[in-house]
């Protein structure tokens, strides 16, 4: 009886402690989410710094472009390649260098003569290497999250949500206690007020960015994320000991220690409707946000709050509908009807504006425009989660981390095509104001 009793008590012991792993790694995808994404937050959070310094770039138009241009291409390589380093490797040297990006950008900003050519090349420079730093960083997040199950991906899409949230949390702290700028101030005052918070607002996000780099340590040492990677290469040739726990016979112990490749198009044929619709996903969004959706007045808000506040709309409701999905099963039905839908927000926003150049009520088109942004953030939120959960389902197991890596390569081709288009669409409201 006491053996028995032992033995429940051990059994139990370690059923917890097995728990207790599955929540940390649960944690941690989460924390990955925020890391992931925290430079370009920060950097959008913050747009009114460029807009004040750097005006003639149109940062909320170009800013997006130049962002994503070196990501498409180093994603593309990173896809298509073999790995040339474990996502361990990659995700610490691309998050310590974002967090040295968003250090020396607010400073080459501050330190050069406000609007001149050198100030735009080296920002443009620098916002183009954040970029590349960026793929790196979450073509190995996704790869790593497609070993895991779907409740570990809506995690980490959800921390994706929660970095746009606490970086406009933090930036009306910001403004609240610094201030904010104003037409009655002179030039120099209004300087002063956007130069003071942005030390602060940057500072803070390098600390966030910082406590992602120690999870990323720390997690590679719990047991349950070791065992999910076993056969995912990231911890060498799979050890006798571990071969036995997952139960692998000799042969398969060989196979599963050989590197496996796939190429370009057996991943595409294996993929194609859902990595088009992701591309189609992320279009739509940003060919509207930020560019055309910062551009409209917003009710009776001004400078920093004004802008802050439509992109904290866009951060809150993209993040409830990351996280919503875990009460939906992923089908391809549900990501054509979310996707395909949302296409008609391309026609209302640049009819609202319309109404708002021929002077119709202030708070209509306000109204019109809080539920566009509304709709493009919840869809985008909704459908990333889906793409991302049903794509490591469609491959064999040894590709899953090549699924993920995918869903996320075609992300930025999405982006990047949104981030043309809204150049276009920005000259489209040039063209409506003009009339």
């Amino acid at each position: 009886m006491k053996i028995k009793e032992q033995y429940n008590e051990d059994d139990e012991y370690i059923s917890e402690k097995s728990k207790s792993n599955q929540r940390f790694v649960k944690i941690s995808f989460l924390i990955f989410g925020i890391g992931g994404l925290l430079a370009w937050n920060a950097i959008l959070s913050d747009i009114n710094f460029f807009i004040n310094f750097l005006p003639r770039m149109d940062p909320p138009v170009y800013f997006p472009f130049l962002n994503f241009f070196l990501n498409i291409i180093f994603q593309f390589i990173l896809l298509f390649q073999p790995k040339f380093m474990t996502y361990k490797k990659q995700l610490l040297i691309s998050v310590m260098g974002s967090a040295i990006s968003l250090i020396l950008l607010p400073l080459f900003v501050l330190l050069l003569k406000r609007d001149s050519d050198i100030n735009v090349i080296i920002t443009g420079i620098m916002i183009l290497l954040q970029g590349l730093l960026n793929a790196v960083c979450q073509s190995s997040f996704f790869g790593l999250v497609s070993y895991f199950p779907i409740e570990m991906i809506v995690s980490m899409s959800t921390g994706q949500g929660v970095a746009g949230i606490l970086m406009n949390t933090i930036q009306y702290l910001v403004l609240f206690f610094i201030g904010d700028t104003s037409l009655k101030n002179t030039q120099e005052e209004n300087d002063s007020i956007v130069k003071k918070g942005g030390i602060i607002f940057f500072s803070i996000s390098v600390i966030i960015i910082l406590i992602c780099f120690i999870f990323i340590i720390l997690v590679y040492k719990n047991n349950y994320f070791r065992k999910k990677l076993l056969l995912s290469g990231e911890y060498g040739k799979i050890k006798k000991n571990d071969a036995e726990n997952l139960i692998l016979k000799d042969e398969d112990q060989n196979k599963y220690n050989k590197p496996r490749q796939i190429s370009f198009l057996e991943l595409t044929k294996l993929l194609l409707d859902v990595n088009i619709l992701t591309s189609i996903l992320y279009l739509v969004t940003f060919a509207l946000f930020p560019g055309v959706c910062l551009k409209f007045k917003f009710y009776s808000l001004t400078g920093g709050f004004s802008s802050n506040t439509i992109v904290s709309l866009y951060n809150i409701f993209d993040t409830i509908g990351r996280s919503v999905v875990s009460y939906f099963q992923p089908t391809k039905l549900l990501i054509y009807i979310v996707v395909l839908s949302r296409i008609i927000l391309l026609f209302i926003l640049p009819l609202n504006y319309y109404f708002e150049c021929n002077n119709y009520d202030i708070n209509l088109t306000s109204t019109i425009l809080v539920i566009s942004v509304i709709l493009i953030a919840i869809t985008n939120g909704f459908g990333s989660s889906l793409l991302f959960g049903i794509a490591p389902t469609l491959v064999p197991d040894f590709i899953k981390g090549k699924a993920g890596s995918s869903i996320s390569f075609y992300l930025m081709i999405g982006i990047f095509l949104g981030t043309c288009s809204g150049i276009g669409m920005r000259s489209i409201l040039g063209i409506i104001k003009g009339k």
